[in-house]
């Protein structure tokens, strides 16, 4: 499992280093990939759900209760609600 940081929308590309610097700095290594000729920032270790977390509170300084997309491939994900 990984986190990919895709390099397709401005923001994403934009804050390209900022955000390699950000999981280095927490010891995550960053590869940089390409498929069907899209690029992106791969990061595969066991602490990717808490690196996405900090991305999200502190790169982007987003509540840790307000909502944000999520993109899966390969997997169906759950969300942590009830289900009735």
């Amino acid at each position: 499992m990984g986190l990919d940081w895709v390099l397709l929308g401005p923001r994403n590309i934009a804050d390209k280093d900022k955000i390699m610097a950000f999981a280095t700095e927490r010891r995550h290594v960053v590869t940089e990939r390409e498929l069907n000729g899209v690029r992106y920032l791969r990061i595969e270790d066991d602490l990717i759900s808490q690196l996405g977390a900090e991305i999200i509170t502190e790169f982007y300084h987003i509540d840790q209760h307000g909502k944000v997309s999520l993109i899966t491939d390969g997997f169906d994900w759950q969300s942590g609600g009830s289900k009735k």
